[in-house]
C-alpha cells in the first residue's frame, strides 16, 4: 500500500540582482510560497527550482555538483545555510528561505 507524503509550504525570496534576473521583478524583491513534501531538503527543492528554470540553474545551484554557485547566498530562517544544517537539512513547514547575491569579508 502506498503512503502519499503530506505537502506543506515554505517561502522563498528573492533580493538584488537575484530577483531582477530570476523572478523579473526590481531588486526590492519578491516572495515565492512553493509546495514541497514532507521532508524534502534544501538541496532536493533547490534541484527541483534548477530543472524548472535554467536561469536558476546557471546563478544559484549546480546540478552536476549539487551545490550553490559561488555568488549565490542562502538564508534558512534567518541563519546562513551552513549554520541552519546544511543542504541536506529537512525543510519544516513554515521555514523562510532568502535568496541573496553572494558576499565574503574584506580586509
Amino acid at each position: 500500500m502506498a503512503v502519499d507524503k503530506q505537502q506543506t509550504t515554505v517561502t522563498l525570496e528573492y533580493y538584488s540582482w537575484m530577483a531582477k534576473e530570476l523572478k523579473g521583478v526590481g531588486e526590492r524583491g519578491t516572495t515565492d510560497r512553493l509546495s514541497i513534501d514532507q521532508g524534502t531538503t534544501v538541496r532536493e527543492l533547490l534541484a527541483r527550482l534548477a530543472a524548472q528554470s535554467p536561469k536558476f540553474a546557471e546563478l544559484v545551484y549546480d546540478r552536476d555538483g549539487e551545490r550553490l554557485k559561488e555568488y549565490a547566498a542562502l538564508i534558512l530562517n534567518g541563519q546562513t545555510i551552513e549554520l541552519a544544517g546544511g543542504l541536506d537539512r529537512a525543510l519544516e513547514p513554515g521555514d523562510a528561505l532568502l535568496l541573496l547575491p553572494g558576499f565574503s569579508g574584506g580586509a
